[in-house]
């Protein structure tokens, strides 16, 4: 598994470098784009209309839209001019409890996987965070936005758990509450109560992917 982004983990004297290795993958059937008639793939071109042609990608440069049909170019170097070392690194800012990070923050996660010479360190603050019951609290600069990050220690690894900042999320639209009976409610309650059991992870698949690809692989022709 190829490394998402390096890193590494920084707390007082502890200097640990990392790789930050993507959690998931996506197992989803990709549809092409097809000319109708031909059912060739649809190719798209990255066409120029002032220069009226067409372009590759080292005919590209980054800009951002500040007015109508006016843009400022920002090169690379204009952006590495303004990131440090130490804003590529996940510096551990304070630790907190896990419950006081509502699953409504959580993001996306990652594995980070030390470096072969700082696996002892890596080992040592895992223990200490599981030992404390504690996560981390850091930001890093992954490509060109800063992110929010959690450091959540189990018994295998550390993970890093990118948060959402508080005016990223979307304000909760009002819900009108109403009187319920009472009744009711206790025969709910119960009934969640005879279908309370324990979580079964491995029980739950994509179903709907492999009808879909039942459903291509019976239209292939034999």
């Amino acid at each position: 598994m190829n490394a998402s982004y390096k890193t590494a983990i920084q707390f007082q004297d502890l200097y640990i470098p990392v790789k930050m290795l993507k959690i998931s993958h996506n197992n989803s059937i990709e549809l092409n784009q097809l000319c109708k008639d031909s059912k060739e793939r649809v190719c798209y071109i990255k066409f120029c209309p002032s220069c009226n042609k067409e372009i590759t990608n080292s005919d590209i440069v980054k800009g951002y839209k500040y007015a109508e049909d006016k843009y400022v170019v920002l090169e690379q170097s204009d952006i590495d001019s303004i990131t440090s070392n130490q804003d590529r690194t996940l510096s551990i800012e304070y630790f907190c409890k896990p419950k006081e990070i509502s699953s409504l923050l959580i993001d996306k996660s990652y594995y980070l996987i030390p470096e072969m010479e700082s696996e002892i360190s890596y080992e040592l603050l895992r223990k200490a965070m599981i030992t404390n019951r504690v996560v981390a609290v850091t930001e890093i600069v992954l490509g060109t936005k800063q992110e929010l990050v959690a450091l959540f220690s189990d018994k295998h690894c550390i993970i890093a758990t990118i948060l959402f900042y508080e005016n990223e999320i979307n304000e909760l639209p009002i819900i009108m509450k109403h009187k319920t009976d009472k009744q009711q409610l206790e025969n709910l309650k119960q009934d969640i109560l005879d279908n309370t059991k324990e979580f079964d992870w491995e029980s739950h698949y994509d179903k709907y992917q492999l009808k879909l690809r039942k459903l291509i692989f019976d239209k292939i022709p034999k």
